[in-house]
């Protein structure tokens, strides 16, 4: 009885690192051009990562910003976001509510681009 009660401790410690409830939700998508790279819009989610995809070209950004729910501002990302492939961001600090994104991208191959924005957000469950 003792080696199946320490085989289910092991898998309760395991399973205790992982943040609970976490799903990865799509927040939207942002349209850049040669004239247009900046790009700021309410967030509102509670999340411990984000994830850039850009869907039409490279798209170079110098900066993303995030504003959390404690009122600071942290950049986030800086670098090229390859056509089709995603870039995984973990979030900064403790505080996992970020209210704000910004962004100053720009396309590299066209003269537009797209990048798609996800969160790997928190569910709200009931106690019980």
């Amino acid at each position: 009885m003792g080696k199946y009660a320490a085989f289910g401790l092991a898998a309760l410690m395991c399973t205790a690192a992982v943040p609970a409830f976490a799903t990865w939700n799509h927040l939207g998508s942002v349209m850049f051009s040669t004239r247009s790279t900046h790009f700021a819009a309410r967030a509102d989610f509670s999340g411990d990562q984000m994830a850039l995809t850009s869907r039409i070209g490279d798209v170079y950004c110098q900066n993303v910003e995030a504003t959390f729910g404690d009122g600071q501002t942290h950049s986030i990302y800086t670098g090229m976001l390859r056509a089709n492939q995603t870039v995984n961001i973990d979030l900064p600090g403790n505080v996992r509510s970020v209210e704000r994104l910004a962004f100053d991208c720009q396309p590299t191959d066209s003269s537009q681009g797209t990048v798609d924005v996800a969160a790997n957000t928190f569910e709200q469950r009931p106690l019980g």
